[in-house]
């Protein structure tokens, strides 16, 4: 899972996955810029749900608007955007990576304005979840049968793992927006499963087992394999020399 190309040039050290990178390190500024107390310029001129939703700026910002998710939140927000992001940036390519997640972006915003319109109350969408639960639906539509540890302890497959997380944002939020943001994240499976005019990309969809997989296994049960025949060995070993005692006593004196 591994971009980039080939070139006669020299190489030159260059940013990896600069859209995550980049959204990572406004994240964490705003985060820390929040937390030392300056909420009113890091948290609530970025978040939407603070003022007019006509200030069309919120519809772009409230992702980095992080100054509530704790520190937990956001060091496991930004390890999973590096990582998990980051395989779906390097197989979109930076420019596409970046148009997905404005479009995501932007669609949440309008979907919770929307949605709040016509429930009767007032959204309020602020930090990393909605993109992290895109891009894991994303990698996991991509990746159905890939093993992943879930918080480091569940092993689980691609697609029960982005499963997880929507059920996880539906909780955390306000049930009643739920199927408004549903929106984008459908419209997230159907792009990364290639069900849109707009195609995710040219290689299809893996649904079985890579070829590291396929090795790993196959080095497991060969060494499963050897064992149970060193273990039936040494069973038929003791079983000849028991016998030879039987039929020879003074072999014993």
């Amino acid at each position: 899972m591994r971009g980039g190309f080939a070139s006669n040039t020299p190489s030159v050290n260059k940013l990896p996955n600069p859209v995550c990178a980049g959204i990572i390190a406004l994240s964490v500024v705003c985060f820390v810029g929040a937390w030392a107390g300056n909420a009113d310029l890091f948290f609530r001129p970025l978040a939407l749900g603070f003022g007019e939703p006509v200030e069309v700026w919120r519809w772009l910002t409230w992702p980095i608007a992080t100054g509530a998710m704790g520190p937990l939140g956001i060091l496991f927000g930004c390890l999973w955007l590096w990582s998990m992001g980051g395989v779906v940036e390097r197989e979109l390519g930076s420019l596409k990576f970046g148009l997905f997640l404005l479009s995501v972006t932007l669609l949440s915003a309008a979907m919770a304005v929307l949605g709040g319109a016509i429930v009767g109350i007032a959204p309020l969408l602020a930090g990393l979840w909605v993109m992290l639960v895109a891009v894991t639906i994303a990698w996991g539509t991509r990746y159905p049968t890939m093993p992943v540890t879930f918080m480091f302890v569940l092993p689980l497959q691609g697609k029960w793992l982005a499963w997880i997380s929507v059920a996880l944002l539906v909780f955390a939020m306000d049930y009643r927006l739920a199927p408004f943001l549903a929106v984008p994240l459908a419209l997230t499976y159907l792009f990364a499963a290639d069900k849109l005019p707009i195609r995710y990309s040219a290689r299809p969809v893996a649904t079985g087992p890579t070829k590291r997989q396929i090795e790993r296994e196959g080095r497991y049960f060969d060494d499963v394999k050897r064992r149970e025949t060193e273990r039936e060995e040494k069973e038929r070993l003791r079983r000849l020399f028991e016998r030879s005692l039987i039929e020879d006593p003074d072999e014993r004196k």
